[in-house]
């Protein structure tokens, strides 16, 4: 089995209007990564791309807050980027 039939690809058009997908995108990219599904790769299209500006993400409102923790925009782009710069051959984000 070679790489291309072992890979995600995950893309996003949500950006700042839609906290939850835009959100959405990361946790499932991050946790594909954990389990060790491959490669993993993020598209990020029109809105989207907004969300890898850090300014933009460490300031990105959740919305209210439920019973269950919800992570931070800018710690699961974080986390995501930490790994696909170090796992070029398991990870990558294009916008």
């Amino acid at each position: 089995m070679d790489a291309a039939d072992n890979s995600i690809l995950y893309v996003a058009s949500h950006g700042m209007e839609d906290s939850y997908r835009a959100t959405l995108i990361f946790a499932a990219a991050n946790a594909a990564v954990q389990k060790g599904a491959g490669l993993v790769r993020v598209a990020l299209l029109g809105e989207a791309t907004w969300l890898v500006n850090p300014a933009i993400a460490r300031n990105f409102s959740l919305g209210p807050l439920t019973q269950y923790p919800r992570p931070q925009l800018f710690d699961l782009i974080s986390k995501f980027l930490t790994f696909a710069t170090s796992n070029t051959d398991k990870a990558a984000i294009g916008v």
